[in-house]
């Protein structure tokens, strides 16, 4: 499915952007089938890996030029929840605002993605911060590998959440963090696809600071 210019362009703007209905219907019932995997593998019992192929043109780039370099399934903790820090995926929390401008500079070659399969609202993303350096305030409430008491202390912070079937693109530079609720069900699907041409950055981006 093509992804249309309106999804494109708030892409561009604010770095993510929600769309519906990208599952076709059939689909459906054997993704949330997904559920009886979860559990033979918090048993054991499960030991195989599958990859699924997915390609879109927000990168625009040919098909041959991608490469599909993650695809997880997110699932709720047990026993705890359970929070990440606020951070960048390419961008050290301790940049200053000179490298840190010149690293949103540059064209990253790639997109994430999530895509719920059941109600998920771990996610917490500031709009547009994929353009432009923290402030002072941003910088003390995401230079610490301490995750928030409360992810909306964050200036302009909102919390994402997407429903059954909706898929969320988002730009790995934006300024984001996570919180997991051990009683919530949980099972979105997280990719990340790039274009060949990003090289090194790829690998980099991927294991995040490596």
């Amino acid at each position: 499915m093509a992804i249309d210019s309106l999804v494109k362009a708030t892409y561009a703007d604010q770095g993510f952007a929600v769309t519906p209905g990208l599952i076709p219907a059939e689909d459906w019932t054997d993704l949330a089938a997904c559920t009886r995997v979860i559990q033979m593998t918090r048993d054991g019992t499960w030991a195989h890996r599958q990859k699924l192929e997915n390609n879109f043109d927000l990168l625009g780039c040919k098909d041959e030029e991608l490469q599909l370099e993650l695809f997880n399934l997110l699932i709720n903790p047990l026993g705890r929840n359970f929070a990440l820090h606020w951070y960048r995926d390419d961008v050290s929390e301790k940049a200053s605002e000179e490298e840190e401008r010149e690293a949103l500079s540059v064209w990253g070659h790639g997109v994430q993605w999530n895509i719920a399969l059941y109600t998920d609202g771990c996610l917490y993303i500031v709009p547009n911060s994929h353009k432009i350096p923290r402030t002072l305030e941003r910088c003390h409430l995401s230079e610490t590998y301490e995750p928030p008491e409360d992810p909306m202390d964050m200036p302009g912070a909102i919390q994402l959440t997407h429903q059954p079937g909706e898929t969320v693109f988002y730009n790995s530079n934006i300024l984001h963090c996570a919180a997991y609720d051990s009683k919530a069900k949980r099972a979105t699907l997280h990719a990340m696809v790039g274009d060949i041409h990003g090289g090194s950055m790829r690998a980099r981006n991927t294991l995040q600071h490596g």
